[in-house]
């Protein structure tokens, strides 16, 4: 999903974040492109993009830390 969120208001956004969640309890998988912290947070795994090169963030992160890799 490309920004499940864009264009959404708060409600809205909130049931995508639902879905989402009931989706992966019962074993679904979903792949996300998104910078909003609320659909983050259902991820398990999260990756970065950097200059072309796919990297493995392990461990919890917030946006702003997520975002302060980037310009490094």
């Amino acid at each position: 999903m490309d920004e499940p969120g864009a264009s959404l208001d708060i409600i809205a956004k909130n049931d995508i974040v639902t879905y989402m969640k009931k989706y992966i309890a019962g074993g679904g998988t979903i792949i996300i492109s998104s910078h909003e912290e609320c659909e983050l947070s259902v991820c398990t795994k999260m990756y970065l993009m950097k200059n072309g090169v796919l990297e493995s963030l392990n461990g919890s992160y917030s946006l702003s830390s997520i975002m302060e890799r980037m310009v490094k």
